[in-house]
């Protein structure tokens, strides 16, 4: 039997750290990982696991070497003191884990409660977030950033690309987007520039796991990646980077991007959520993969871990190609591969209320026509 040992404050090096550092990898199950995790466990020492990493272990046993059994694992998260003096980060990663341990859930949501009301209602409200009705949506769609010398500044003078989803995330939702002068760029017939695009987790997890849906929120667009790698997952043309914005006090900063009356609203809350419990990686990108079933709602997307995904089927689609194109003529530039490291601007992921079918261009232009 394994025993445990667990403090309220708890310092380990780099190496101590692989089985949380690597937990994308290994969550949900995948059974191609299975002889690497069951080394790790085997080699490591358990002693002063924080909450979140008695959860991750319990989960790693269960899936990986179930020889090793947790009885005293759990038993651990039963002990109030666990749970004193820990980090915002630690609390948000522990709240996002509950759904892996539904029989200890009421008695660890008791102690985190008590440690830190406000981080435990922060956290809730991002899960309560509503899809947003067209006044909302009209109000968002109609702020324009202001240059300033601080953070948004950078982003000001770039793109403003907005993907708007319905809740059923299966459903591809649109892209729209504002140049560097906050102007709504248009087809040559007027009609407003839009691309379909997915935002759904191939394995049905919420945007609080690893590999869940992609979350709604601001974030910022930073260029692209060196080189178009990889392209049996990521396809043919460069993938698009995006970051989440800073953390700052009471998310002054995020907020800064948003309309007054959306900074009270819990939307984004999920960005700032999945920024701290350690989300990274996102990008937009193609993929080199085929969806093979042409009954599927998002045909012929992929779904992702939590990217947003591009259509591209050779002599069809290679919509990532055409996104760079137009990020660049929105910004002035010419739209050749050495302009791409230039691109820059704000990444607006929301979901509308249209929650029987997925919002339509004309849903979109009747909005925007309203305030124009």
């Amino acid at each position: 039997m394994v025993m445990f040992m667990v403090q309220a404050v708890i310092t380990t090096n780099m190496a101590d750290h692989i089985l949380f550092q690597q937990w994308d990898e290994w969550f949900p199950f995948n059974p191609k990982m299975n002889e690497k995790v069951q080394c790790l466990l085997r080699n490591r020492s358990f002693d002063g696991l924080s909450p979140s990493e008695l959860i991750k272990t319990h989960y790693l046993i269960q899936h990986y070497d179930s020889s090793l059994g947790a009885p005293l694992l759990m038993e651990h998260l039963k002990k109030p003191e666990l749970y004193q003096n820990i980090s915002q980060t630690e609390f948000f990663v522990t709240m996002s884990l509950l759904d892996l341990v539904s029989e200890k859930r009421a008695v660890i949501e008791e102690f985190l409660f008590k440690n830190n009301p406000e981080w435990f209602e922060f956290f809730k409200s991002s899960l309560r977030s509503s899809a947003l009705n067209n006044e909302q949506m009209k109000s968002l769609l109609s702020y324009n950033l202001e240059p300033d010398e601080g953070f948004v500044g950078r982003y000001s003078e770039g793109v403003k690309l907005f993907l708007i989803l319905s809740k059923e995330r299966t459903v591809p939702g649109l892209f729209i987007l504002k140049d560097h002068a906050n102007r709504w760029v248009r087809n040559e017939n007027g009609e407003l520039w839009s691309q379909l695009a997915l935002a759904s987790s191939k394995h049905d997890l919420p945007f609080y796991s690893a590999n869940g849906q992609t979350p709604q929120g601001i974030m910022t667009i930073d260029a692209v990646m060196p080189e178009a790698n990889n392209q049996t997952l990521f396809g043919k043309n460069r993938r698009l980077v995006i970051n989440f914005v800073p953390h700052s006090k009471d998310h002054e900063t995020l907020k800064s991007f948003l309309p007054f009356d959306h900074q009270v609203s819990d939307w984004w809350k999920q960005a700032v959520i999945a920024r701290d419990i350690g989300r990274r990686y996102f990008r937009i990108h193609g993929t080199g993969l085929k969806c093979q079933d042409e009954h599927e709602s998002y045909y012929p997307f992929v779904r992702t871990s939590g990217c947003i995904a591009q259509r591209e089927v050779e002599g069809k689609f290679n919509d990532q190609r055409v996104l760079l194109n137009q990020l660049m003529k929105a910004m002035d530039l010419e739209p050749i591969m050495e302009n791409e490291t230039l691109i820059k601007g704000v990444l607006t992921v929301v979901e509308s209320n249209h929650q029987d079918r997925a919002i339509s261009l004309k849903d979109i232009e009747l909005l925007i026509d309203s305030f124009e």
